[in-house]
C-alpha cells in the first residue's frame, strides 16, 4: 500500500469543478484557431501546407473518424515557429 505524503487539506483539494484547469493538449481545428488567433481558414490552409513539407514536425494531427480531426497545440505552433519567414527563403 502506498504511503499518503500530503494529507488531503482544503487547499489541495478540488471541491467544485470550476477549481480544475489544465491546458489543452489537443485541439479541433475551429478551437484550434480561438487558441492561436487567427482564422480557420488560415489553419486549414496551414494543415494543407503541412501535408506538402511538415518541416520535420511528426504525428501533428490525429484524425479519430472520417469527420474529427484533433491537432497536437504544441507541433502546431512549433510548425507555425518552422515556417515563420520560410517564405522569404523562396527564390
Amino acid at each position: 500500500m502506498n504511503k499518503v505524503q500530503e494529507l488531503p487539506k482544503r487547499e489541495n483539494v478540488a471541491l467544485k469543478d470550476d477549481v480544475i484547469t489544465y491546458e489543452p493538449k489537443y485541439a479541433q481545428p475551429q478551437a484550434l484557431a480561438k487558441i492561436v488567433g487567427v482564422s480557420r481558414t488560415t489553419i486549414f490552409r496551414l494543415l494543407k501546407s503541412y501535408h506538402e513539407n511538415n518541416c520535420n514536425i511528426e504525428n501533428l494531427e490525429i484524425s479519430l473518424s472520417p469527420t474529427l480531426k484533433v491537432i497536437n497545440i504544441e507541433k502546431f505552433i512549433a510548425f507555425m515557429q518552422a515556417k515563420h519567414n520560410q517564405h522569404l527563403n523562396k527564390a
